[in-house]
């Protein structure tokens, strides 16, 4: 639920920054910017207090949770970076 909220409140706020004609003037900049924000904010989890229920949620015949959810976690903030980038941000 909590990422679902940074989206939502992330997205409003980008949106009023858009509304008195700042840098953000398009609601697809404030939703890439409220995604990406999104990603940043779940992949804290893959190091934070959060870690050993992500490593918990594997099924034990994967090898190495710890390797898996420190991959996912890198992957969800390259695809942050990627969101942000207009020539990757259709593959992100």
């Amino acid at each position: 639920m909590a990422p679902f909220i940074v989206l939502i409140v992330t997205f409003l706020m980008f949106s009023l920054i858009g509304f008195f004609e700042l840098p953000l003037n398009d609601w697809q900049t404030s939703l890439r910017l409220a995604i990406a924000l999104m990603f940043l904010f779940t992949a804290m989890a893959h190091w934070g207090k959060r870690r050993p229920d992500l490593i918990k949620m594997l099924p034990p015949s994967l090898p190495n949770p710890n390797l898996i959810v420190t991959i996912t976690g890198i992957l969800e903030i390259i695809g942050a970076i990627g969101i942000l980038i207009p020539m990757t941000s259709r593959i992100a």
